[in-house]
């Protein structure tokens, strides 16, 4: 099955959570950078997070699954 929109406003870097209820992706354009979180188990899109962004950046779940990390290029860390 098909979750979110096509084409250039895909996330990229879509990561699965432990457990595989839940879903996380970036959408990684310059100006428009969005969080998408998956509802697996429901087939539905949570929600979406628009947040100052990085060019290259990456996406890790911690392993329990109740932080998701954001990171790349630099060595700066926010925590939200």
């Amino acid at each position: 099955y098909i979750l979110g929109p096509p084409g250039p406003l895909a996330p990229g870097g879509i990561t699965v959570a432990p457990g595989r209820r839940r879903a996380y992706g970036l959408v990684q354009q310059v100006g428009n950078w969005q969080l998408w979180t998956f509802d697996l188990e429901n087939k539905r899109i949570v929600g979406k997070v628009d947040f100052n962004g990085r060019p290259r950046m990456s996406i890790t779940p911690s392993t329990d699954g109740r932080f998701i990390y954001l990171h790349g290029p630099g060595s700066t860390v926010e925590i939200r």
